[in-house]
């Protein structure tokens, strides 16, 4: 019998030499949900960021749609953080019907999310002007 994921098809995620445990679905499971975890916590410390520090997002945000909802609310960031938080349920929303319909396209792009999450957690912490503010905060 074949190694069937939760979705019915064939596992496809690389072994990276360990011979068929990658392709397990319980392994599928808990790599896709520690994927989303990851997803869900950058997202939430990215919107806290911008509450915790107000005055500096004028200056330090990049992205020109996060700056049109900033501009909506600029003192409470009520659109903002409403936009973030709905960005952030569609696209963890849509990871998850893509685990169920298409589990092999869901673990590529749902780990290529993830990494890019990573990516911005250390930009955010080591390279934009943000930093000085988290160590502060956590010394």
């Amino acid at each position: 019998m074949k190694n069937l994921n939760l979705s019915g098809h064939p596992g496809y995620l690389p072994t990276f030499g360990l011979h068929g445990f990658a392709r397990t679905p319980g392994f599928q499971l808990v790599f896709f949900v520690a994927c989303c975890l990851l997803i869900t916590i950058v997202g939430v410390v990215d919107i806290w960021l911008v509450l915790k520090y107000p005055d500096s997002i004028f200056e330090l945000e990049q992205n020109p749609i996060c700056l049109l909802l900033i501009e909506q609310d600029p003192y409470h960031f009520t659109v903002f953080t409403h936009g973030k938080l709905i960005g952030l349920t569609l696209v963890i929303s849509g990871l998850v019907v893509l685990f169920r319909f298409w589990n092999r396209i869901a673990m590529l792009v749902t780990s290529s999310v993830a990494l890019f999450q990573l990516w911005l957690l250390g930009y955010l912490y080591l390279f934009s002007d943000f930093s000085h503010l988290w160590r502060v905060y956590i010394d």
